[in-house]
Order: structure tokens, then C-alpha cells, then sequence
């Protein structure tokens, strides 16, 4: 029977000489001259180690308390999916009819609102669009009446000249600085800014006892 020991990082059974667990691909130092009662004392020593670490990093810096939680945890725990659906048999006309009709929603605690993750920025609506569609569609309508047989020289032309002229640069100026400028902005902060927090989200824990929130990466 071969030697075999615990690796340290992910607690499987590898060999005393193994300089790469086989689990979880993670380097450890090897043991090839070492007695069963030698693996048995660096398997206790790793484990204790273990905990000593995770004792100290999951302690509240507040408060010193180490009844604290996850708070994606917290958040899991807390947030169910509800769904509901119903079937109706009645009379119409003489006739019979059925209905079916659902439901669903979400239900959380208050705890998990309190922890809840970061939230991407929403698009920004079409309104702008079709406002500047809109002015758009104006500004051609009035160069098309212009070009119909209003005089070149006549204060009408010239009027609708300019207001079609105006009516195109407020569609552009609505369509970039209400959707491009905005669309922009959110796909850069869902990209670099949200991904961020989500991570530190990931390593926040709630103490429990004081309510204080602090990062710990485990």
C-alpha cells in the first residue's frame, strides 16, 4: 500500500511524494522521507492552520464577534422564486370555457434586501430615438414642401429651410447626448465599474451581532 497523505488545499488523499495534487492541480511540498506518524502530524498541522485562518478572517474587526455570514449567503438564502398558476372551468355563451392564469415573483427577507448585490445600470430607453426620428422626419417633410413649388426666394422657403435645417440638428443632438452618450456610459460601467463590486460583494461578510460589513477574501 502506497504512503498517501491529505493535500493541503483541498483535503484529497495524494501521495507523500506528490509535488502536484491530482485535484485540485495546486503545488505542495513533497514528503518522500516521511513516516506515517511524520503525514498524520503535517495533515493535523495543515488542518489547524487552516482554521486558525479562517477563524481569524471571519472574525467581525468591530466588534470581535465571530458569529458573521456571507453576505451572498445571506442573499441566497433569503431571495425564493415563487410561481403560481390557476385553471378556471366556466360557462360562456352556452358554451365551455377554460382560463389559465400564472403568476410568479420574488419574495426576500429583510436581512437579504439589506445585503442585496449591486445592480447593472439600465439601458437607456427609445424615447430619445424616436424623438430624434421624429425631428428627423419633420425636417425631410419641410425640404420636400420647399421643393414642391414654394419660390427658393420667398420668406416661406426660407422659413422651412431653417426649420428644417433646425429640426435636424436638434434630432441629432437628442439621438447623441440622450442615447449614444448614456449607452455608453452604462456598457462601460457594467463592464469595469459593476464587475468590480460584484467581486468585493463576493468577499463581504455581515457580522451578525453589530451589523457591521467588512471584506474577507476565504
Amino acid at each position: 500500500m502506497r504512503d498517501e497523505r491529505e493535500c493541503p488545499w483541498c483535503a484529497e488523499l495524494i501521495l507523500v511524494r506528490a509535488r502536484v495534487c491530482k485535484h485540485c492541480g495546486r503545488d505542495v511540498e513533497p514528503l518522500a522521507l516521511a513516516t506515517p506518524t511524520q503525514v498524520r502530524a503535517v495533515n493535523q498541522a495543515d488542518r489547524s492552520h487552516d482554521q486558525l485562518d479562517e477563524a481569524s478572517a471571519c472574525t467581525c474587526p468591530n466588534c470581535a464577534s465571530r458569529d458573521v455570514q456571507k453576505c451572498s449567503v445571506i442573499y441566497r438564502a433569503g431571495t425564493t422564486v415563487t410561481a403560481s398558476q390557476g385553471v378556471a372551468l366556466g360557462e360562456v355563451g352556452g358554451h365551455l370555457a377554460l382560463g389559465v392564469s400564472g403568476s410568479s415573483g420574488t419574495q426576500q427577507s429583510l436581512l437579504a434586501r439589506q445585503v442585496a448585490p449591486p445592480v447593472r445600470k439600465a439601458h437607456p430607453g427609445i424615447f430619445p430615438v424616436l424623438f430624434a426620428l421624429f425631428m428627423g422626419f419633420i425636417s425631410v417633410v419641410l425640404l420636400i414642401l420647399v421643393m414642391q413649388g414654394t419660390p427658393d426666394d420667398s420668406p416661406d422657403a426660407v422659413g422651412m429651410i431653417f426649420g428644417a435645417i433646425a429640426c435636424f440638428v436638434v434630432a441629432v443632438k437628442v439621438y447623441h447626448d440622450g442615447y449614444r452618450v448614456p449607452e455608453a456610459q452604462v456598457a462601460e460601467y457594467n463592464r469595469t465599474t459593476y464587475t468590480t463590486l460584484v467581486k468585493q460583494w463576493e468577499n463581504t461578510w455581515l457580522c451578525l451581532r453589530c451589523g457591521h460589513k467588512f471584506e474577507a477574501a476565504i
